[in-house]
C-alpha cells in the first residue's frame, strides 16, 4: 500500500495518528481521533485491512463501525442496546449478529 494513498495519510496531520473510531455513511468515512475528527471518501473494509496490517488493535463491532481496543473502556451488554462505551462515556452500537464475537475478543484484549 502505498503510504501517500492510505487511511492515515489522508487525516490532517493536526489530527494526529491515534484512531479511535471509524464510521462509515454510505460512501465515505468518519475517522474519529482522540484530537478531532475527519470525513473522507473512504471505504471501511479498506480502513480496517490497514489498520490491521498497521498492528493497531481494534475491531468491527457493527457492519458501520470499527473501534479501537484501547480506547474502549467496557461493554454493555443489555439486551435492549448492546453497546463499546468509550472512556469519555460515547456509546457506540455492537451489531447483534457480532455481539458474541465482540464479547469474546473483549475478554481477550489485556486492558479489558
Amino acid at each position: 500500500m502505498a503510504l501517500d494513498s492510505g487511511l492515515l495519510a489522508q487525516l490532517p496531520a493536526r489530527l494526529g495518528r491515534d484512531i479511535v473510531h471509524l464510521e462509515s455513511q454510505q460512501h465515505y468515512l468518519r475517522v474519529v481521533t482522540t484530537r478531532g475528527e475527519h470525513l473522507m471518501l473512504h471505504g471501511l473494509g479498506t480502513a480496517i485491512a490497514e489498520l490491521g496490517e498497521r498492528g493497531i488493535a481494534g475491531m468491527q463491532i457493527h457492519r458501520s463501525w470499527w473501534v479501537a481496543w484501547a480506547h474502549v473502556e467496557r461493554l454493555d451488554l443489555r439486551a435492549s442496546a448492546p453497546a463499546i462505551v468509550l472512556r469519555g462515556g460515547q456509546r457506540l452500537p455492537i451489531g447483534r449478529r457480532r455481539l458474541r464475537e465482540v464479547a469474546d475478543a473483549w475478554h481477550q484484549w489485556p486492558g479489558a
